[in-house]
């Protein structure tokens, strides 16, 4: 019985046992799991690496401050991601132009804002102000890349499957 209590011990010591990496390690770990996969969750980095997720936080933010990672909720997109947001044929484009400046007239500093996709919603982010405090909920990660406010630290966005 205690060898086999031994093999669990040594077991649970060869696998749980931390990783150890170097600060420069990590954020080099980081940037290779998003060339791969164009994003990255906290959660599966502190799994990966062992870490908590404060560690990772602070990795994601310093790698976002040196301009290598844009930095979203609970994780981080590659700075190369794009999407096509180049629409050139939209219905009614000045009309949804007009709209995102009358929505932008009731949007406050500190306000949660919950978004719907769609052409209207990258119009509004192209106006928002870049010093605007605000958080944006939205399942259109093309409508919150099209504008500053995907880049401006103080503008928080949550992404949801819609």
């Amino acid at each position: 019985m205690h060898e086999f209590a031994f093999i669990l011990k040594l077991l649970f010591h060869i696998i749980v046992k931390p990783i150890n990496l170097l600060k420069k390690e990590r954020q080099v770990h980081i940037i290779h799991q998003i060339n791969l996969h164009n994003r990255v969750l906290v959660s599966d980095l502190c799994a990966n690496m062992r870490v908590s997720e404060d560690t990772i936080r602070r990795d994601l933010n310093e790698l976002a401050a040196l301009g290598r990672v844009v930095k979203i909720h609970g994780g981080a997109l590659s700075i190369s991601f794009q999407s096509s947001l180049q629409y050139t044929n939209v219905y009614s484009q000045e009309e949804k132009r007009l709209a995102a400046h009358k929505v932008l007239e009731y949007i406050k500093p500190g306000m949660f804002i919950l978004t719907s996709g769609g052409t209207t919603i990258i119009e509004l982010s192209r106006i928002l102000p870049p010093a605007l405090k605000a958080t944006f909920i939205t399942p259109s990660l093309p409508a919150m890349m099209a504008g500053p406010s995907f880049y401006v630290p103080s503008v928080k966005l949550f992404f949801y499957r819609g």
